[in-house]
């Protein structure tokens, strides 16, 4: 009976450290000389609305990859409204539910909810895997500036997923990494990196090559960083300290954490453009087999 009450309170807790960074971001951007937002404009239509093509499109890809990790020959009707609904629960304080209701689906279709948490792990490790050896390859590739304490972390956490993967999947839990699961997660990453340049791009100016590569690196590191941190939900005012701190050299504290909350904006907004598409070709689909 005493379970409950510490379970609850765990909760509160972890979205109360969600708040509380989100509390800070906003006191240093309240703090900050508002003339340094002169640096943002008002988003550019065309390239905003790229964006959120990309971002979407991101999160079709990423849906694909959990079908090929699944291995049932499925469509993206038959698992999408599962995995949508996971996606959308990492936001409730917990940071639990997303797999919860993987497990809970599982339960209720009478499959194996061993099985199918591992796949969850195994998706998640793929994640990081790939953000991080897309960061490594920009860095080396476009000469990207980079403390050497970062890169051997992220080679740290490509070289963990990746390890943890292959001893598991030999110790015979379903932790494999089918290859069209990892093209469609790089495919997912990739969209999503060009989709954040081009968010960046609407509000700033033109980008450079280089600059481009830099501000994918960083929105990735960030992604990462809030993705291992399980302690708030969704990563929710990590994810947006670390961007705004790289990207402040560059833009100024006011701008970078501007920049910082209109990704997560739109990251918001790409999962329900991503949902609406999914629900309305699902539907359509309903319909002509009816």
């Amino acid at each position: 009976m005493m379970s409950t009450p510490r379970v609850g309170s765990a909760r509160k807790w972890r979205f109360i450290v969600a708040a509380i960074i989100v509390a800070g971001l906003a006191f240093q951007f309240w703090r900050s000389d508002p003339r340094a937002l002169d640096a943002l404009r008002l988003p550019a239509p065309g390239l905003l609305a790229a964006a959120l093509v990309m971002g979407a499109a991101s999160y079709l890809l990423l849906l694909d990859a959990w079908r090929y990790l699944r291995g049932l020959r499925e469509s993206r009707r038959d698992v999408g409204g599962v995995w949508f609904a996971s996606l959308f629960a990492r936001y409730a304080p917990g940071a639990v539910w997303q797999g919860a209701i993987r497990v809970g689906s599982a339960h209720f279709a009478g499959e194996s909810k061993r099985v199918v948490l591992e796949r969850y792990v195994a998706e998640q490790a793929l994640a990081c895997f790939s953000a991080t050896t897309v960061s490594l390859a920009l860095i080396v590739l476009a000469h990207v500036p980079t403390e050497p304490w970062l890169v051997g972390t992220l080679a740290f956490v490509a070289t963990a997923a990746c390890a943890a993967t292959v001893i598991g999947s030999r110790l015979g839990a379903a932790l494999h990494w089918p290859l069209s699961a990892v093209l469609s997660v790089f495919g997912a990453h990739a969209s999503m990196g060009l989709g954040f340049v081009a968010l960046v791009s609407s509000l700033t100016a033109t980008i450079s090559a280089p600059d481009a590569a830099a501000y994918v690196v960083m929105f990735f590191v960030a992604a990462i960083a809030g993705l291992l941190a399980l302690f708030v939900p969704a990563g929710l005012g990590v994810r947006e300290a670390v961007l705004a701190s790289m990207l402040t050299p560059g833009f100024g504290a006011a701008p970078a954490i501007a920049i910082a909350i209109a990704a997560r904006v739109w990251l918001l907004a790409c999962e329900g453009l991503a949902f609406a598409l999914w629900w309305i070709a699902t539907r359509r689909a309903r319909n002509r087999a009816a």
